[in-house]
């Protein structure tokens, strides 16, 4: 908060969410900084983009497209690297890397 701040007497709110100072009159409301923050948003997992939770597709994607790349991303990325346990003595099973 900048000392101009203090003295003309405004009033800012630290975001739950972020921890951002955000004038109170610019704040979506006396909580959260913007609607981003607020519980009501989720972040797709491939875009990064926030969406309202009743808008997310298949609970993890903003949109049909964002889960179509995640399954491409599945099917033709890296294989994950099988290790058996013999390498790791203190794992109990294979481990997946």
């Amino acid at each position: 908060m900048t000392d101009k701040a203090k003295v003309r007497g405004d009033q800012y709110i630290v975001c739950r969410t972020c921890g951002k100072y955000t004038l109170l009159a610019e704040a979506y409301n006396t909580v959260y900084c913007s609607p981003v923050c607020t519980v009501n948003y989720s972040q797709c997992i491939i875009c990064h983009r926030y969406v309202e939770k009743d808008q997310l597709f298949q609970e993890h994607y903003c949109s049909p497209e964002c889960a179509v790349h995640y399954q491409f991303l599945r099917t033709m990325g890296p294989k994950p690297v099988v290790l058996k346990s013999e390498e790791f003595p203190h794992e109990n099973g294979d481990v997946i890397l």
